[in-house]
């Protein structure tokens, strides 16, 4: 699987684009999502994805949020245990 970033989220069509490692931009349709609704999903997220080269060009598949600990959550996470 690889990694990328959510980018130009188009709800009214159920698509985005995905930018991956190599800065190329992935297309993904909300039926690519797993363990995720397309509603949950903001530009700027981290995902998980394979991907396909079919007769449209690269696409992405089995596309899954990559869970992100912000700096402030675990901080205050360690706070709270001393």
């Amino acid at each position: 699987m690889q990694k990328g970033i959510l980018t130009n989220l188009t709800p009214m069509g159920c698509y985005g684009f995905i930018l991956d490692a190599d800065s190329r931009e992935v297309f993904f349709h909300s039926s690519a999502l797993e363990r995720v609704d397309f509603d949950d999903l903001v530009e700027g997220d981290s995902v998980a994805f394979d991907t396909v080269d079919d007769a449209y060009g690269l696409r992405a598949t089995c596309v899954r949020a990559v869970a992100a600990a912000h700096p402030e959550m675990i901080l205050e996470e360690a706070l709270c245990m001393v």
